[in-house]
């Protein structure tokens, strides 16, 4: 309240008691002793006012026609400031430190008047910060308005409030930061489903992940993914977009195993593109595989010890070579040992690139079987398969067959 004092005197300046003085007030004025009041022995009387709305005001007291006027001030209650939040605009910013929203905050007695000056305290989230390292608490202008820019490397919608003499928060304001599509970078290539069989219909899916140059996900980002070989098949074939988790996704089958190079491009700011590699592998069907040999039989060896003839096996799935272990049994004629023929590098090998090549030689003519076996790296068991070698007698110098 303030308080001020009335005299009342007459012409040569003496008081006058009981004088009834009449005030009168401006709106938003008021008198705790009453718009009427009397003097004292002294010809005083004290009034206390108090008011609602801030500023100057100007009081007329009125007695027998005379009338004064003085000014009193009232101060707005900077312990009840509250703030009230605005920002400028919903449209989200770049999340590259750079690009700031405006708060603007504005403070209020709780009687609605302005306060300039006020400390206005900005509460900003993990994540947000002040642009240029600024203080988050302010001073507020003659207009009662405090003005802070504010900054993320970090996408995601924040939540703001502000403070100020009350310490109650403010009205929330939400503002949004995305990611920087200029710094749009390939993070990761990741490979689900590596060493699938290449049988034309069981797929790898190929994960693309984009973030710019604060590791913020990356969403509708166009990606392109092609492979070192046509005998890929992707799809989409050429371009997909990142989803909400920064994303390209694609798809990878093949016919032919083999190791595959994948690149993922996307394009930045002023036509630059980055760039990243990685490794599909596809391998064959080993469960599918065929063992095969050739020739399935030979029907005039010489048995001469030196005329050699050649098999040959192999192990596919299609076009691709299975790798595996080979074994075989050899079942020789009656009373022909392991001495009498050759079989030659050895009974026991492994497939490399599908394929296995043995000569056969012997001194004893008769009928020769030979059972091939495989097991695939896989540990699936082949249906064994047979060549049949007739070895025959090596003529003589007058034309006769050799004895045994």
């Amino acid at each position: 309240a303030n308080q001020i004092t009335l005299t009342v005197v007459d012409s040569y300046g003496n008081p006058l008691q009981g004088q009834e003085v009449t005030l009168t007030l401006p709106q938003g004025v008021t008198s705790k002793t009453g718009n009427t009041v009397t003097t004292n022995a002294a010809g005083k009387v004290d009034i206390e006012l108090m008011s609602t709305v801030a500023g100057e005001h100007s009081i007329t007291a009125s007695v027998n026609n005379a009338q004064k006027t003085v000014t009193v001030k009232f101060k707005a209650d900077f312990s009840t400031g509250q703030a009230t939040l605005e920002v400028d605009g919903s449209t989200p910013k770049v999340a590259n430190d750079n690009d700031a929203f405006t708060l603007t905050a504005t403070v209020k007695d709780q009687y609605g008047n302005l306060l300039p000056g006020a400390v206005v305290v900005f509460n900003l989230p993990r994540g947000v910060k002040p642009l240029a390292d600024g203080n988050i608490m302010v001073n507020a202008d003659k207009e009662g308005k405090a003005e802070l820019k504010v900054v993320s490397v970090t996408a995601g919608t924040y939540e703001i409030t502000a403070s100020a003499g009350n310490d109650q928060p403010s009205n929330a304001q939400s503002v949004t930061f995305v990611a920087d599509k200029t710094t749009a970078t390939i993070s990761s290539i990741e490979v689900i489903g590596n060493r699938a069989v290449a049988d034309g219909k069981t797929k790898q899916t190929y994960k693309v992940t984009v973030t710019d140059a604060n590791n913020n996900l990356l969403k509708d980002s166009d990606v392109t993914l092609t492979a070192s070989s046509e005998n890929l098949v992707l799809d989409p074939k050429g371009t997909a977009k990142t989803n909400e988790q920064g994303q390209a996704v694609f798809t990878g089958s093949t016919t032919i195993a083999a190791t595959y190079t994948l690149t993922a491009k996307v394009e930045q700011a002023n036509g630059q593109v980055s760039t990243k590699t990685a490794e599909s592998k596809f391998v064959a069907d080993d469960k599918n595989a065929v063992l095969a040999a050739s020739p399935e039989r030979v029907d005039s060896l010489v048995a001469d010890g030196k005329t050699t003839a050649t098999m040959t096996v192999t192990l596919m799935a299609g076009v691709n070579p299975v790798g595996g272990s080979m074994w075989v049994d050899i079942e020789a004629p009656e009373g022909v040992t392991e001495k009498d023929y050759q079989f030659l590098p050895s009974k026991a090998d492994h497939f490399s690139g599908g394929k296995i090549t043995r000569t056969f030689s012997t001194s004893k003519p008769g009928v020769y079987t030979f059972t091939f076996n495989a097991l695939t790296y896989g540990g699936y068991e082949m249906t064994p398969v047979k060549v049949t070698i007739n070895a025959v007698a090596a003529e003589t110098e007058n034309g006769e067959e050799e004895m045994p």
